[in-house]
């Protein structure tokens, strides 16, 4: 079963590292990164991952909102996609409409998906999210509130 271990900001070469004992150790070929939500500090970050790492890693890089700005993320995210980054979580905190209408077409050109997650908190957020398409992607947490017991009670 594939899983995706989480390497929190670090120094560069500390991530790296961590990574690559993981990958050495499991043999990993996913991580989800958070970035440092700099160009150039994020855009070396992945590819020295990419480097280092055996071929065909991916990653989801999961900005928690650090990114200033639509323009800032998209650029970013796409410009590492040819890093093996592939899912980008939570970059910037906008409306839904941004999202559908701005940041999620940059991305999917550049082959990144658009994954939200802060803002699903319940079943009525997932709806919406989905019914208004602001993301490619729902990550919905198991243990929030009506997480995934609450979609377990619909079916």
């Amino acid at each position: 079963m594939p899983v995706m271990p989480v390497i929190h900001t670090d120094d560069m070469e500390v991530m790296v590292q961590k990574a690559l004992r993981w990958q050495a150790q499991w043999g990993l070929r996913l991580f989800k990164i958070k970035p440092h939500a700099d160009y150039d500090k994020d855009v070396q970050m992945m590819k020295t991952f990419s480097q280092e790492l055996k071929p065909g890693t991916r990653f989801l890089l999961d900005a928690n909102y650090a990114y200033k700005s639509v323009d800032e993320a998209a650029t970013t995210l796409s410009d590492v996609a040819q890093y093996g980054v592939f899912l980008a979580e939570d970059p910037i905190e906008k409306d839904y409409s941004v999202y559908q209408q701005k940041l999620k077409p940059q991305l999917n050109r550049a082959g990144v998906k658009l994954m939200l997650d802060q803002q699903a908190r319940t079943m009525a957020d997932v709806f919406e999210i989905g019914s208004c398409q602001a993301a490619d992607v729902i990550n919905f947490h198991a243990n929030w509130h009506s997480g995934f017991s609450g979609a377990l009670d619909l079916s």
